[in-house]
């Protein structure tokens, strides 16, 4: 190894940082975002849409007695 590798070697070492560890970082950060996406979605699906029989049903207008 160069000098300037060993430094960079050794300071990696001394602050913790490893590439796999990057790497099963960003890993977990992207699997909690699928789920938190996935999730979210499932929530969507539970909302009633427009056209639902669970949707809230505008009242309908009375007839004035005078039609």
């Amino acid at each position: 190894m160069e000098d300037g590798e060993e430094s960079a070697a050794a300071a990696e070492a001394a602050l913790g940082l490893s590439p796999q560890l990057f790497v099963d970082e960003v890993r977990d950060d992207i699997a909690n975002v699928s789920a938190e996406a996935f999730e979210y979605c499932l929530q969507l699906r539970q909302w009633p849409h427009p056209g639902s029989s669970a949707m809230p049903q505008r009242p309908r207008r009375l007839r004035s007695s005078s039609e």
